[in-house]
């Protein structure tokens, strides 16, 4: 029987941490695309599936909310479950507990279904929005409201698309988004605070040979730095990618 809510456990390896030893914003972007897929194809329409029907899953929008960061050889359980469905929207959402079932994170998520062809959105199949069905609270009440674009690039730096880049769809990774959009954060930031949000649209897709601009504007929010960012293809600066990042300074 498919399982309404999934469970998976992760072990953190030195390779997804930082310099202080705990794991990054992007393996806990990978752990969010691991379950998600793996709970999908347990429900009976993983994208091998949807592919073979000319269609797969895309992602749009995400919100990731930090309270602690796993630390190198930690176990964490990520848990998952479909919370709504409008139309052609499916909203999936997580929680990340440790060991002992202390909450490390929560993350709420869109994803569409589109067809392979023309790049473009489906309304949900029947069979997919039965399933978008349940009464448990959300992760994090989010709207998902339209996210600000840096009105200059304080930080600009420029990436070539690698092959490793690119996923299972032919087009770039969506933590490779997210790695580009943090390398724009001033070196002062990077070692002084800890990144605790992160929320994230996809506008378009980056492919194989695409130069890309990541741009970094940085303001300051109560105690915390709010960083907002945007992702261009260089060649004719069309906008692949919005974020928005806000830190917390370390004691």
């Amino acid at each position: 029987m498919p399982t309404p809510i999934w469970n998976e456990w992760f072990q953190i390896h030195s390779y997804q941490t930082d310099f202080r030893s705990k794991a990054t914003i992007q393996t806990l972007c990978r752990f969010l695309q691991e379950t998600a897929g793996n709970h999908a194809r347990d429900l009976g329409f993983s994208v091998e599936s949807l592919q073979q029907q000319g269609l797969t899953w895309m992602l749009s929008r995400f919100h990731v909310q930090i309270e602690r960061y796993p630390a190198w050889q930690e176990r964490v359980r990520v848990e998952t479950w479909p919370a709504q469905a409008i139309g052609f929207y499916g909203i999936r959402d997580f929680f990340y507990f440790d060991e002992q079932d202390r909450l490390l994170a929560k993350a709420s998520s869109i994803w569409l279904i589109i067809e392979l062809a023309r790049k473009t959105p489906i309304r949900l199949p029947d069979n997919i929005l039965g399933v978008h069905k349940t009464d448990r609270p959300r992760a994090i009440d989010d709207r998902f409201d339209t996210l600000w674009r840096p009105s200059q690039g304080q930080i600009e730096k420029r990436f070539d698309v690698r092959h490793s880049d690119i996923d299972l769809n032919q087009h770039v990774n969506n933590v490779s988004y997210v790695e580009w959009a943090v390398e724009t954060i001033s070196d002062d930031l990077w070692r002084s605070a800890e990144l605790t949000e992160l929320e994230v649209s996809f506008r378009a897709e980056a492919l194989t040979g695409d130069t890309i601009i990541s741009q970094s504007e940085q303001t300051a929010d109560n105690d915390r730095q709010t960083v907002l960012h945007r992702v261009l293809r260089a060649s004719d600066k069309l906008e692949l990618f919005l974020a928005r990042t806000r830190w917390r300074e370390q004691s």
